[in-house]
């Protein structure tokens, strides 16, 4: 489900099947905006369907709580005058997500207008705004950033990449990683350089310590489902075994680290079939891209850490009390920037690990619901084969 005020989009059969349906503020389903997510579905842009619709979910609340909106009895089929008062004063309150928003609308009211449901001029058409530009984005040029932006807001992302996954192939190997990225929020070019030594630093559990690519120090201790981190154990003991070039497990090499006999930190977690490290490029061109293409996701790895930005804050202002959001929402920040990777090695690790406990109790609940969603998906699945 995803939510936006008191109205909502749902997936309405299993996670990768695209089908849409929009519901308003008193749980009916929203003839209009289902029409035009639907519409959008049809041409084959399911992504960009649930960008655009959950761009307008908050315009329609307005619409509906609005004291002015309200008395004048204004709704979205309302002639373009009253529309050009309403989306002015919707912006004046919401000016974040502006060229979406205004993209979005215009071809919601394109739909309409075919569908007969809109019988005046397009609204959009007269409207005057101040500054920036009421025109949108351009459909074509911006579709991959407007695909993005649905698969952002997806909250069947998770079980959406790894069902697409399982029916081009992957193995314990690429599970992994997805899973790393998506439910910790770090993107594969992190999670592929962990080793060994950071998964030993947090006692080879839920954790690992994680440092920033490239000139940044910043460190992070990553935080995983205990499903994930089992799965982890079990690519350590078979397909990664058979990858090493000495032929052990992970197993085996701590307690070779424990002899002396090994420097953990040289112990890649991820291997290829060679046994050299999986490069990001490898993981992005080999598995990611092409699971997300089976899914219908334009997405690239880096966004897996956007995607659990919005969707734990999503999380947090849905279910946590309104005196309980705003620490939330800052232990959020601080577990996606990490901590200052300078200092003593004890007590940088422990200000890590630190902000990840701080942040830990919304993480174990979106990682929850993740299993329950991967869990519903892949009995659909095993009913509709059976």
């Amino acid at each position: 489900m995803e939510a936006k005020g008191r109205y909502r989009i749902e997936a309405t059969t299993a996670p990768d099947e695209h089908t849409l349906t929009a519901y308003d503020m008193a749980g009916l389903p929203h003839a209009a905006l289902t029409a035009f997510a639907r519409s959008m579905v049809a041409e084959g842009q399911p992504a960009a369907a649930r960008a655009y619709t959950y761009a307008l979910l908050d315009f329609c609340a307005f619409l509906d709580t609005a004291p002015a909106q309200r008395a004048a009895g204004w709704r979205w089929d309302s002639p373009p005058r009253e529309i050009h008062v309403a989306v002015r004063a919707y912006l004046a309150r919401h000016p974040e997500g502006r060229a979406l928003f205004l993209a979005a609308l215009r071809r919601f009211y394109r739909v309409q207008q075919a569908l007969g449901a809109y019988h005046h001029p397009e609204p959009l058409a007269g409207l005057v705004l101040a500054a920036p530009a009421t025109v949108g984005p351009d459909e074509a040029a911006d579709e991959r950033r407007l695909a993005v932006d649905g698969a952002v807001a997806d909250p069947h992302l998770h079980a959406r990449l790894l069902l697409a996954g399982r029916r081009i192939g992957w193995g314990l190997r690429e599970r992994c990683v997805a899973r790393i990225a998506l439910e910790a929020g770090a993107g594969p070019e992190v999670v592929l350089r962990l080793t060994l030594g950071d998964w030993l630093d947090r006692g080879m559990g839920r954790e690992f310590v994680a440092r920033a690519v490239g000139r940044d120090h910043r460190v992070r201790v990553l935080r995983v489902a205990p499903l994930t981190a089992r799965l982890l154990h079990q690519y350590g003991e078979t397909a990664r075994k058979l990858a090493d070039p000495d032929g052990l497990g992970l197993a085996e090499h701590r307690r070779r680290v424990a002899t002396g006999d090994d420097d953990p930190d040289a112990v890649p977690l991820f291997l290829t079939a060679r046994g050299t490290p999986l490069r990001p490029a490898t993981f992005r061109d080999r598995a990611w891209h092409p699971a997300c293409a089976a899914a219908g996701l334009a997405l690239e790895p880096r966004d897996a850490r956007r995607w659990y930005a919005a969707q734990v804050a999503c999380l947090i202002r849905d279910t946590l009390p309104g005196s309980a959001v705003a620490a939330a929402l800052r232990h959020l920040a601080a577990y996606l920037h990490g901590v200052d990777g300078t200092g003593a090695r004890e007590d940088l690790l422990a200000r890590a690990a630190a902000v990840t406990a701080a942040h830990a109790r919304d993480q174990d609940r979106f990682q929850g619901r993740l299993g329950d969603d991967l869990g519903r998906a892949l009995a659909a699945v095993l009913r509709d084969a059976a």
